[in-house]
């Protein structure tokens, strides 16, 4: 007995000391762990251990195991989405090791509440980009040859010993402003709310005012030339006081939001002018993905959701201010003017590219000069309008220490390299007569390829498309490249990311990690403009990335609380879109994937070539025209012409033209004529080059999508 006795008392201390010796030969300070941030989206505690050369096995947090996804592809890297502040973090090894570490500085740099919703981040994640067309029809093949669809893996392959000084991670116990410090909004007599009638007020005990009040006799609105319109008005005695109403309603000449000059007719007393401002409410200031992270040191942009010009740019926009400073602009020369006669006298541009912002549709970009009046932490932007009531927004920024590096390593483009996907803003991209096709047209290899091979072609120049817009530029794909010899193409791509594989690309570069295919994902995600975030358990419920970010951001920065990508999915206030019923191609390892069609973007899905989830349940009726009604055909290059027979119809966003259960063409406004009050649209002339059968998809603004089937004869 005591024999055995002895022996389990040398087995227990061999066991000791072999755990004593696992646990001291540690250091403490060598385990790196971090919180690290994702496209301003989505926050990680990240683990490297992998100076240990093993697989980390479990993870725990204030004792408790946690679950956590890898970020390299022999697991010594992992990662655990923000789920609120801890004290000790302890992993244990394939090994046997087992590694502690005080993580509650770590946590107070990050100094936010977490939401009580679990946290989980987007599975896919899809944006609009530009590339060649070359590269677009490049597909990603596995080892035997078969075309690959879906990425298989979201991890990469890491040479742990190319590892580079990390990227610090910004501070969020900065000095931050307490106050706006740009012009606060002041309520104005002369300012009344869209659609309402303006009101103005008379003191009747004063000699003056009464006088005026009693001989008042008709308001009217004066044109820019100088023309005059009445107003319908009505006078109200009330007390002391005396009330002048322009009814809105009735006086059609005011009908618009902006500035008003009305000129008021008295009896025996002469005329006077006055400039009244009817504001329609705030447009929403959303952040937006345009490209990669917010940081400081290049052009932001912002969406105003609401906003539409005037009459033209400078009647929309008053002044816009960033952290108290009022951005400058000069006026751009307008098309009759003569600039180098014009700037001898004025201080004119000549296009939007020399002003610091510019805005086209929604999109506000802010840019040269006014870059400068950013800065790492809270910022401040209040823009001014004529026809709006202020809009304001309070965001942060990182500082600029991320991807600057890698786009001056681009190398001369080819065939076989990762595609140099350029941004462009979805909402300004013009695609009609894009064909889209499995395989290079012949046109393309004889002019583009060369008979015996590839041409010679430059770098695939990046467009600041938004200022191409601006200065009368068009954002169609160009065909032909001045730097090249042989010409080049773009074509338009929807781009689906699994959102887990960039998120690991982001880690590694900010943990200092050499990994070729981490700074390709990376170009690639950077250059595409975020539109759309989707569950694999329902690719019909579509969150708009930009709203999403700015969600995040606003409660980070009002609110103090981290909010995951679950708490924006499943928030009864979430807006959705009808935006992603195009072909999509997967983003791989510096190359793209075989096409999908419709909405069945994942391997996995169960709601395979499901339509869009529309934003109401409102349905179109569409038919194809033909003469007499008789028939569903037409002939070759003539005009397809479609009847829409709903009414009150919601606007038509573009009409998608199937063939053989493969895209044809994308038709948007200029592809097509549309007599809304007639309720009919066709499709230009000579679109439709081939006989067979088609589908025509049409995507409404705020309704189903409707589909029409039609035939084409020779």
């Amino acid at each position: 007995m005591k024999k055995v006795i002895s022996i389990l008392v040398m087995i227990a201390i061999l066991i000791a000391s072999s755990f004593s010796i696992d646990v001291s030969a540690y250091n403490r300070d060598i385990l790196d762990a971090k919180i690290i941030t994702v496209a301003d989206t989505v926050s990680y505690l990240v683990v490297d251990a992998s100076r240990y050369n093993s697989k980390i096995s479990s993870m725990f947090l204030d004792g408790k195991r946690v679950d956590y996804t890898f970020v390299d592809s022999l697991g010594r890297i992992a990662k655990k989405e923000y789920d609120g502040a801890h004290s000790s973090l302890k992993i244990i090894l394939q090994n046997g090791k087992i590694v502690e570490r005080d993580v509650s500085e770590i946590y107070k740099s990050f100094p936010y509440q977490a939401s009580n919703i679990k946290a989980v981040s987007p599975d896919v994640v899809i944006g609009q980009a530009t590339m060649a067309v070359w590269d677009y029809h490049s597909v990603a093949k596995d080892k035997n040859g078969n075309e690959l669809v879906y990425p298989d893996k979201t991890t990469f392959d890491v040479d742990y010993n190319k590892k580079q000084e990390s990227i610090l991670q910004d501070s969020y116990l900065e000095e931050e402003i307490l106050e706006n410090p740009n012009p606060i909004e002041i309520p104005s007599s002369k300012v009344f709310d869209y659609k309402k009638n303006a009101v103005f007020e008379y003191d009747l005990k004063n000699d003056i005012q009464k006088s005026k009040f009693d001989k008042l006799k008709k308001i009217v609105k004066i044109y820019n030339n100088k023309q005059e319109a009445n107003l319908k008005i009505t006078k109200i005695r009330n007390g002391n006081k005396g009330l002048v109403k322009i009814l809105y309603n009735a006086s059609r000449p005011i009908q618009s939001n902006g500035k008003h000059i009305i000129k008021y007719y008295y009896d025996g007393i002469g005329a006077e002018v006055n400039t009244i401002f009817y504001k329609d409410k705030s447009p929403e200031i959303l952040l937006t993905a345009d490209s990669g992270e917010y940081v400081t040191g290049k052009s932001i942009i912002f969406n105003l959701k609401g906003f539409s010009y005037l009459f033209q740019q400078d009647t929309g926009v008053q002044a816009i201010y960033l952290n108290g400073y009022r951005l400058t602009r000069k006026r751009v020369v307008n098309p009759d003017e003569n600039y180098s006669e014009v700037v001898k006298h004025e201080d004119v541009a000549e296009n939007e590219s020399e002003n610091s912002w510019h805005i086209v549709g929604e999109t506000l970009r802010i840019k040269n000069d006014g870059i400068k009046y950013l800065k790492k932490g809270i910022n401040y932007i209040t823009i001014q309008y004529d026809g709006f009531h202020d809009s304001n927004l309070k965001f942060r920024l990182n500082s600029n220490n991320g991807r600057s590096s890698l786009k001056n390593d681009m190398k001369p483009h080819s065939t076989y390299e990762s595609p140099k996907i350029v941004a462009l803003n979805s909402r300004k991209m013009r695609l009609s007569n894009v064909v889209k096709i499995n395989k290079v047209p012949n046109f393309i290899t004889k002019n583009i390829f060369g008979v015996n091979g590839l041409k010679r072609n430059g770098f695939i120049k990046k467009v600041d498309t938004v200022s191409a817009a601006t200065s009368g530029g068009s954002s169609v794909p160009s065909v032909g490249d001045e730097s090249s010899s042989g010409g080049g193409v773009n074509i338009g791509s929807k781009l689906a990311f699994k959102f887990d594989a960039v998120a690991n690309a982001a880690i590694l570069e900010k943990l200092g990690y050499d990994v070729e295919s981490v700074k390709k994902m990376l170009d690639a995600w950077e250059g595409t403009s975020k539109e759309i975030a989707l569950m694999n358990s329902n690719t019909r419920k579509r969150v708009v990335w930009d709203r999403y970010l700015t969600y995040v951001q606003n409660n980070k920065v009002n609110n103090n609380i981290y909010k995951s990508f679950s708490d924006y999915y499943n928030d009864s206030n979430v807006k959705l879109t009808q935006n992603g019923y195009y072909v999509v191609k997967y983003f791989f390892d510096g190359k793209l994937g075989a096409p999908i069609y419709a909405m069945k973007i994942f391997q996995n899905s169960n709601e395979g070539n499901s339509e869009p989830i529309p934003s109401n349940n409102k349905k179109i009726d569409v038919r194809f025209r033909s003469e007499g009604y008789s028939d569903m055909q037409m002939n070759v290059n003539e005009e397809a012409k479609f009847d829409i027979l709903t009414f009150n119809t919601p606007d038509i966003v573009s009409v998608d033209i199937i063939k053989d259960d493969k895209y044809v063409l994308s038709v948007d406004k200029n592809g097509y004529k549309y007599y809304k009050s007639l309720g009919m649209l066709s499709i230009n002339q000579g679109m439709i080059k081939e006989s067979g059968d088609y589908t025509a998809v049409f995507h409404f603004d705020g309704a189903s999508d409707a589909i029409v089937y039609f035939t084409v004869a020779d």
